[in-house]
């Protein structure tokens, strides 16, 4: 899967960027005094006021090269450096779906899907654009159901190359869902963990198995434990009557 990533400021960013240069701190406005060289309450709060407004667009300035560094980051392959500097953001209490939607995608890139799923539904719960990565992250966790129900959610509203890869992503959830029903029909048993389906019988996990001539399990005794005592306490017995 191709890591794609927008530089562009997000709305939310760009909105409290309008909102800093809005309230950006002017001359104070002339103040009559009885003498002219006292220092009126307007003009001492002053530098106090301007301080405050300058630490404020430093941070906004400061979240928007986090984020930023992040995307240069994902875009050189470097995902572990762009997860840490999108994580800043979400620490920050500024980040949008997007961000978390990106992260979830870094995620992937590494393998780490549980983490994938975590911020993708974020981000989809945001944002319903955001659909596509979330059902990949649920593809990619084994949560066919959750994936399958997402598609169909978002299917008839996606267009472009959105809609083309949740098309393709849907055909990949039903044949691998009809090969999960296909085994479990063949084995008669089936395992879910986590939201995934573990199709071997359970017994075949469980303990080691041999099979005799016609096919049916027969489970080994454990090498050390009371089924070996007792079958080895019958041998002694048979060869004791065999003796006599």
């Amino acid at each position: 899967m191709s890591f794609s990533l927008s530089l562009k400021e997000s709305s939310t960013a760009k909105r409290a960027r309008t909102i800093a240069e809005a309230h950006r701190p002017t001359e104070p406005a002339f103040v009559a005094a009885d003498d002219p060289s006292e220092t009126s309450d307007v003009q001492s709060a002053a530098p106090e006021l301007v301080g405050f407004k300058v630490a404020s667009l430093l941070d906004i300035d400061t979240l928007k090269q986090l984020r930023d560094s992040g995307c240069a980051s994902a875009d050189a392959g470097d995902f572990k450096a762009a997860i840490s500097s999108w994580s800043r953001v979400i620490r920050a209490g500024e980040a949008g779906p997007d961000v978390h939607n990106w992260i979830a995608q870094a995620y992937m890139e590494l393998d780490e899907d549980w983490r994938a799923v975590h911020h993708a539904e974020i981000a989809y719960s945001g944002d319903s654009a955001f659909a596509l990565t979330y059902a990949r992250a649920l593809f990619n966790y084994g949560e066919l159901g959750k994936c399958k129900d997402t598609i169909q959610d978002n299917l008839e509203k996606a267009s472009g190359e959105d809609k083309k890869d949740l098309q393709s992503l849907l055909a990949d959830v039903r044949r691998i869902s009809s090969l999960v029903e296909k085994d479990m029909a063949e084995h008669h048993r089936g395992v879910v963990v986590n939201g995934r389906t573990i199709t071997m019988p359970f017994w075949e996990t469980a303990q080691k198995v041999d099979y005799d001539e016609e096919g049916r399990p027969h489970v080994q005794p454990a090498a050390n434990g009371p089924s070996k005592q007792a079958a080895d306490a019958s041998n002694e017995t048979k060869d004791a009557a065999e003796v006599d």
